[in-house]
Order: C-alpha cells, then sequence, then structure tokens
C-alpha cells in the first residue's frame, strides 16, 4: 500500500486561478519545476492517486489569512472519502485580526471534526517559525495531540528569505518537546547539510515531498539512514511533482523493504489510524 501524505488540490470553483498563481510562482523564480500533473481539483486529484497506484491521499491546504479559517475547513470536510484524507489549516499568529481565542477556537473545531492534525506555511502566511508569538499555537497543538505540518526550507516565493529553517526548527523541538511535528521537503529544501546536522535523529517527521527535483540521491539515503526510517513520510507534493515519479526515486534508495513499508504507508497509518 502507498499513502502519499502531502498532496494539494482545491476546490473547483478557485483551482484554475490558484494553480496559474502558484505555477506563476514556481516559474519565476529559480526553483526546479516541471509541468503540474493534475489541474489542481479534486476529481483530477484522484484519478491521479488511482493512476499512480496510491491507496490514500493526504490533502494539506493553508488558511493564508484568518477569514480563511472556516472556508479552507470546511472545504477538508468536504473531500474526505476512502481515498482523500485532510489536515486542516489555521493562521497561527495571534494580530489583532486574529485574536488568541479565535485561533483555539478553530483548533478545537478542527479536533473535533476528526482531523489528525493542521498545515501551516511559514512563506505564504508571512512569519518566521522562530517568532516566539507561535508558542500559543504550538502549546495548543500539543496539548490537543494535533499534528503540525510545515513548510520546511527555501520556498519559490521568497527564495532569498527562508522562514522556515532546520535550525528554526530544532529550536521550535527544543522549547516544545511535546509537539508533533512533520517537516516537509524532507526537513529542509534546498538546506540538506543543515538537516543532516540538526535535525536528523530527532523526534520528529520528515516527509519526502518534493526532493526528486533537486536532492542527490545518496544524499536522501544519508539523510534518511540517519533519521531513521521510522520517521519518514512518503509524500510527493502533488501536483507539482507526481506519485509515480516520487515513488520511483524513493524505491530506487538503498534502503531495505523493511525502511521502505515504514515509509511508504506503516507511520502514515500510525498517524492516521
Amino acid at each position: 500500500m502507498l499513502i502519499d501524505f502531502h498532496i494539494h488540490a482545491f476546490a473547483g470553483k478557485i483551482a484554475e486561478q490558484t494553480m496559474k498563481k502558484l505555477t506563476g510562482t514556481l516559474e519565476r523564480s529559480d526553483m526546479p519545476s516541471k509541468k503540474s500533473c493534475t489541474d489542481g481539483t479534486v476529481p483530477d486529484t484522484v484519478r491521479k492517486l488511482k493512476e499512480d497506484g496510491v491507496g490514500a491521499g493526504v490533502v494539506l491546504n493553508i488558511a493564508t489569512k484568518p477569514s480563511q479559517h472556516e472556508v479552507v475547513n470546511n472545504f477538508a470536510v468536504s473531500i474526505s472519502s476512502d481515498i482523500l484524507y485532510a489536515f486542516g489549516s489555521v493562521f497561527p499568529l495571534p494580530n489583532e485580526n486574529n485574536p488568541a481565542e479565535n485561533i483555539e477556537k478553530e483548533l478545537k473545531r478542527i479536533k473535533s471534526l476528526g482531523f489528525k492534525g493542521v498545515k501551516i506555511h511559514p512563506d505564504y502566511q508571512g512569519y518566521y517559525f522562530s517568532d516566539k508569538a507561535l508558542g500559543p499555537f504550538f502549546e495548543l497543538c500539543s496539548g490537543m495531540g494535533l499534528f503540525v505540518v510545515t513548510h520546511a526550507g527555501v520556498d519559490a516565493l521568497c527564495p532569498a528569505d527562508v522562514h522556515c529553517s532546520p535550525s528554526m526548527i530544532r529550536g521550535v523541538l527544543d522549547d516544545f518537546p511535546k509537539l508533533r511535528l512533520i517537516a516537509a521537503h524532507l526537513g529542509g529544501h534546498l538546506m540538506w547539510d543543515s538537516v543532516c546536522e540538526l535535525l536528523a535523529g530527532r523526534d520528529l517527521f520528515l516527509d519526502t515531498s518534493y526532493i526528486i527535483h533537486s536532492l542527490d540521491k545518496p544524499l536522501a539515503e544519508r539523510i534518511i539512514k540517519r533519521h531513521g526510517a521510522e520517521r519518514v513520510l512518503f509524500g510527493s507534493d502533488c501536483p507539482w511533482a507526481s506519485p509515480a515519479e516520487t515513488f520511483v526515486y524513493v524505491d530506487s534508495l538503498n534502503l531495505s523493504s523493511a525502511e521502505k513499508d515504514l515509509i511508504y504507508h506503516k507511520n502514515a497509518l500510525g498517524i492516521l489510524r
């Protein structure tokens, strides 16, 4: 069984606009990119997952501003099926438009809806992962047992200004040891040496999303071996990388069958239950 823990799909009425915007961001940056493998809609995403032999996919969307809390999480509810699972999202930084009680209220709603965690994206939400004002959010998620998935490393939106680096992640783990954290892009896109030095072996999950475009296989093997396959999740970043291509990449790594089974589905099942 193959579970893709990092995919994106959008509501039909905004899918075309969102895909155009995100594709443009990739094209304007120096980030490696290929043509998207879906049109971003839910039906085409399901088609692609089935075509690529994926048994289940975890949809990770982002509330880029507080006013999107309800819309994003209601969409997550609406797409849940026997093949699609979803995480919720909140804008985690409190401010005058997003008081702390609103964040707590939405996290409680996310928990009540049965979601296993939330996705955040410091670059698109406009803060640094090391911002101390995020402390209450991390405490709430820890207390509720919610996983936090964060973009990690360089992003096409602002490649010269990294908002979530391996060193920032390590600092948060030191401050919030009970936090259930999943760092996308193997812990820090294009910051692989820092991942090896600062994160490998720490108590967090890393996913394999988008690494096929930029990470040499020997270094991927080194990171996974050092971190432990029991804390690595298969993820493609569909539609920006196809699940099938990502599977071919991971399957070619010098890992044992037992290690690959953990990455392909066993670790994900432990989270999703």
